[in-house]
């Protein structure tokens, strides 16, 4: 019996210490932005999705130009919507609250925040002439606001659902609401002079419904559901008869629109497909699969002139479609406005901030294991390439392309604006503290990287670096805050020793052949890891002031576009354009591979640990993962 305890002991001594050489990295949070709604103006001047936040496109002969960024939600945006004359857009979010806009020559001001519901909106909606705004939630209710010059006054809630309202929908004509529940039924109200009374429940479909739209003519009502199939029902003189079963889809229909002349049926799906089909004299007959995204399709629009069909989906992308007779033509897809440039932890691990191309830094609260954005920072007017946060978490720095440094002072969740630096003449591309905080570098695109003394919330510039000949992407501290290290365009690394406040260059390494991308101090001090476009990551033994390099990783088929050590200097993790991350066990000098990351599906930008080494997050073109490393 003492034999087989030995024995089963040993086992798990061997199991235990296979595990600590071999982490698994699961996926604890994926960040990566849907869209959940696409809708057009009705004049077609403008398309807007939705997602983690609004996105404005100015649509020009199909050409959609990102116009604006609409960041004032703390949640998820699920619902968009215009109001029929375009002057005002109405935006529901998870963060249960919808926001009012008035629109005017390419501006989009807020003006009204309605905090009626108690949970998510998932829905908005206005009346046909503009009057009436109907909103709905998963607190199983529809709120009815009064339109008035700018004001919208509640004046009925309706409370008819049993469970979440997914979905609401004024006829053309206004004189009917369809509202649709994961309780599986349709409601009809009829609108009378600001009453709204409830003439029929339609409870055909065996699912959520999801969606419900009606025909501009006002003769069909079609419905999307769970049970993957399109309800379509004839409206005549407040009967809804139902004419029709489409189960062309193979997984959930999340999304139903008729096009402006009533001649097409749009549908969206689970099943990564959108539906086309003409409709004529009450049959509704398929044309057209789309089978252009790789996920989830959750929201079709028509451009109010016909022309063009815009199709929104998880894959992070929107394509739109050219409209000509029967034929859908796939002309643009936009799915390049996602891109996450850079992610940080805060030291404490309370906070995870990125830094994207839709010029926004978001901020996501870290709780038991969960990533809640608690908000989006849209003082940058181009891409945010770099956010950093101080060692003692008081301060977040971000740089963007619009040459500035924010500073945002952090107190109990706020983050607050506290100063702008312009110093810089071009890009800024990278920024990071010093550990003891004194200290804040920032390199640019005009190829200087300067150093600003931090003390008490003023930030003051000491010293301009101006020893690259091009592009400085990446600056990192080493862990004691001896020396600085910053990487070039012009393939050089440069090492500065740091000093009461001088910053001596001692050191250029020359090893590269390619720019250099980014560079990391491992946290004991003994290694520099170096990012380069030439493939490689090289890595330097740092010893008494010398940089001696000892190996040159080549596992990565394409750039090297970020390289970050593990708080313990157990890990070093890069990200590649080659869409990998790859990790690395350091241990004695040795840089073993021990794992490749294949989820991201295009170039991975940035890649941070926490400080205390649970999670590892990823950011790309597709947006941001976040890891849970097992064991710790």
């Amino acid at each position: 019996m003492k034999r087989l305890v030995l024995l089963i002991t040993l086992i798990m001594l061997v199991v235990f210490a296979w595990a600590q050489q071999n982490p698994r990295f699961v996926i604890a949070a994926d960040l990566r932005s849907a869209t959940t709604d696409v809708t057009f103006s009705p004049e077609g001047k403008y398309m807007v999705t939705a997602g983690y936040n609004v996105k404005v496109y100015e649509f020009n002969n199909g050409s959609p130009g990102l116009l604006k960024v609409v960041s004032d939600h703390k949640g998820y945006v699920n619902a968009i919507a215009f109001s029929p004359d375009g002057r005002y857009l109405a935006t529901g979010s998870d963060d249960n609250t919808v926001n009012i806009y008035r629109v005017n020559d390419g501006s989009f001001h807020l003006i009204k925040t309605l905090s009626d519901h108690s949970w998510n909106v998932n829905s908005v909606s206005f009346s046909s002439d503009g009057r009436y705004l109907a909103t709905g939630s998963d607190d199983n209710t529809v709120n009815i606001y009064r339109v008035n010059d700018g004001s919208f006054h509640l004046i009925k809630t309706l409370s008819d659902h049993i469970d979440f309202v997914n979905s609401v929908s004024f006829s053309t004509d206004g004189r009917y609401l369809a509202t649709g529940s994961r309780d599986s039924t349709v409601k009809i109200y009829r609108v009378s002079d600001g009453s709204f009374q409830l003439i029929k429940s339609l409870k055909d479909h065996s699912g959520d419904v999801n969606s419900v739209s009606f025909s501009s003519d006002g003769r069909y009502l079609a419905t999307g559901s769970d049970d993957n199939t399109v309800k379509i029902y004839r409206v005549s003189a407040g009967r809804f008869h139902l004419i029709k079963t489409l189960s062309d889809h193979r997984e959930v229909v999340f999304s139903v629109s008729f096009s402006a002349d009533g001649r097409y049926l749009a549908t969206g799906s689970e099943d990564s497909t959108v539906k086309i089909y003409r409709v004529q004299g009450g049959r509704f007959h398929l044309i057209k699969s789309l089978n252009d995204h790789s996920d989830f399709v959750t929201s079709v629009s028509f451009s109010s002139d016909g022309r063009y069909l815009a199709a929104g989906a998880w894959d992070n992308t929107v394509k739109i479609y050219r409209v000509r007779g029967d034929s859908f033509h796939l002309i643009k897809s936009l799915n390049d406005f996602y891109g996450v440039i850079s992610v940080s932890f805060s030291a404490d691990g309370r906070y995870l901030a990125t830094g994207s191309v839709d010029t926004t830094v978001k901020i996501y609260r870290i709780r038991g294991g969960s990533f809640q954005l608690i908000k989006s920072l849209s003082d940058h007017s181009w891409y945010v390439n770099s956010v950093s946060f101080s060692s003692d978490g008081r301060y977040l720095a971000t740089g963007s392309d619009d040459n500035t440094v924010n500073i945002y002072r952090v107190s109990a969740g706020s983050f607050h604006l506290i100063k702008t630096l312009k110093d810089h003449s071009w890009d800024v591309i990278s920024v990071s503290f010093s550990p003891d905080g004194r200290y804040l570098a920032t390199g640019s695109g005009d190829n200087t990287v300067n150093i600003y003394r931090v003390s008490s919330g003023s930030f003051h510039l000491i010293k301009t670096l101006s020893d690259h000949s091009n592009y400085v992407m990446s600056v990192s501290f080493s862990a004691d805050g001896r020396y600085l290290a910053t990487g070039s365009w012009d393939t050089t690394v440069n090492i500065y020793r740091v000093n009461a406040g001088s910053f001596q260059l001692i050191k250029s390494l020359n090893d590269h052949r390619g720019g250099v991308n980014s560079v990391s101090f491992s946290s004991n001090g003994r290694y520099l890891a170096t990012g380069s476009d030439d493939n490689t990551v090289n890595i330097y033994r740092v010893s008494a002031g010398r940089f001696h390099l000892i190996k040159t990783l080549y596992d990565h088929n394409d750039k090297v576009n970020t390289v970050s050590f593990s708080s313990d200097g157990r890990y070093l993790a890069t990200g590649s354009r080659d869409r990998t991350v790859k990790i690395y066990r350091v241990s004695g000098g040795s840089f073993q591979l021990i794992k490749t990351l294949n989820d991201h599906s295009d170039a991975v930008w940035s890649v941070s640990f926490s400080a205390d080494g649970r999670y590892l997050a990823t950011g790309g073109v597709d947006g941001t993962i976040v890891y849970r490393i097992y064991p710790k």
